[in-house]
């Protein structure tokens, strides 16, 4: 430092900063704070000639003005900007094209190609082969097998049949010859079935029968029915006789059971089912088939019959012994009027019940209503009986009268139909 209080080296820094003297002075811009983005504002043109720049100095060219981007959030804007991504300069090496028109590729063949062009070897995909459409049927009436199938489907079944008409369908008359003919040997097994007379007797007679009608049925299934208008009554014929093969086997099962309701109930539904076939195939012109079975049929089902109403009769009368000897218990009425009241009525609850206990017995097949009838009238005499009672108990000689006048009559026709039935203890015997 000099006596004037400037060292050199501040006077050399003072030196080397000041500027020329014809120079125009700068003013710089002041700073603003980090983070904020500059606006750039264009300079308006000077009228004023600029001075030329000192010699050996360069002037720097202007700049235009930048693009102002948007302000950041404030949390990002102190966020140091990612770099760009590096391309990579990637050389492109055209695949050879084979020579002649390429074909056409889908789109996966498409997407393979460019993946492949430059990076690995192409591979030509195989050529698709052209196929002719055909807008017009081939000439000639020739049809393929699925063609033929489904038309044979079709016309069968616009035929209303799972039979195709045509030149082997049978006739009536041949599908009857063969149909007797195979009915007739199985007929000869039952030529012998009698009337049944207890429980093994039906078993064994219905496993007969079934036995037969197994026999025919087997034969006639492998048989072609008749073609329109004689198919549905033929096949109805053969429908109705596999339901009398049914029912024939449940009445076998219900005879081996001893089952009153069981054999009475098979034995309606066989007459049922066999009436119908019979019916069919007599209307048909069959003389064998089921019209053969006519007589072992009617033995086996009138035999069943026999054996159930055995059995009912067996049950009633024992029912009737046992409320005469509790009725038998009752001290017999004296020669007054009130005594008899009170006989009646203490009889009258054993009657009532006696036929409700025989309204619960199995009916043989065929004779529900003829054992209802007699039922009705045993009731009859019960409700007399009580309405006599009731006259002596009201002091009603009038009512009384009337029930003793009917009481006659009633006990009568009661009587009649259990010992026209079979009864031997119920009817007229009763008590005795």
């Amino acid at each position: 430092m000099d006596e004037s209080g400037t060292s050199p080296a501040s006077a050399g820094r003072a030196t080397k900063k000041a500027p020329a003297a014809d120079a125009p002075k700068v003013t710089r811009a002041p700073r603003k704070a980090a983070g904020t983005v500059a606006k750039a504002t264009p300079r308006p043109a000077s009228p004023r000639p600029r001075a030329a720049a000192p010699a050996g100095t360069t002037r720097p060219r202007p700049r235009p003005a930048a693009k102002v981007a948007p302000a950041a959030p404030p949390d990002e804007q102190w966020a140091s900007p990612e770099p760009p991504p590096v391309l990579e300069a990637r050389a492109w090496t055209p695949a050879p094209r084979r020579a002649g028109p390429e074909p056409r590729r889908n789109g996966s063949a498409t997407i393979a190609g460019l993946v492949n062009d430059g990076t690995q070897p192409r591979v030509a995909a195989a050529p698709r082969v052209a196929i002719p459409v055909v807008t017009t049927p081939p000439p000639g009436p020739r049809r393929t097998g699925l063609i033929v199938a489904v038309v044979a489907a079709v016309a069968a079944l616009g035929a209303g049949g799972v039979f195709l008409a045509g030149d082997n369908t049978p006739s009536k008359t041949a599908f009857i010859a063969k149909a007797d003919a195979v009915c007739a040997t199985a007929n000869r097994s039952v030529s012998s079935v009698g009337k049944p007379t207890n429980y093994p007797d039906v078993e064994t007679a219905a496993g007969t029968v079934a036995k037969a009608t197994q026999a025919q049925l087997g034969q006639l299934r492998n048989l072609k029915l008749p073609g329109d208008p004689n198919f549905s009554a033929a096949g109805s014929m053969v429908s109705a006789l596999e339901y009398t093969d049914n029912a024939v086997h449940s009445l076998s099962s219900a005879a081996l059971h001893k089952s009153d309701t069981d054999t009475a109930s098979a034995t309606k539904k066989l007459s049922g089912a066999f009436g119908a076939a019979a019916s069919q195939a007599r209307a048909f012109g069959l003389t064998e088939c089921a019209v053969g079975m006519q007589t072992a049929m009617d033995n086996v089902t009138a035999g069943s019959k026999e054996v159930v109403k055995t059995a009912f009769i067996a049950k009633a009368d024992s029912l009737c012994r046992e409320t005469a000897r509790k009725i038998g218990a009752i001290p017999l009425p004296k020669s007054d009027l009130q005594d008899l009241a009170r006989y009646i009525r203490a009889a009258y609850p054993y009657t009532n019940l006696l036929v409700e206990q025989m309204k619960d017995l199995t009916a043989p097949p065929g004779d529900e209503a003829t054992v209802a009838a007699m039922l009705d009238a045993q009731q009859k005499v019960n409700a007399n009986a009580l309405e006599l009672s009731n006259g002596v108990t009201a002091n009603d000689r009038g009512r009384f009268v009337s029930a003793d006048a009917a009481a006659t009559a009633l006990n009568t026709a009661a009587d009649a139909k259990f010992d026209a039935y079979g009864l031997s203890v119920c009817g007229s015997n009763f008590g005795r």
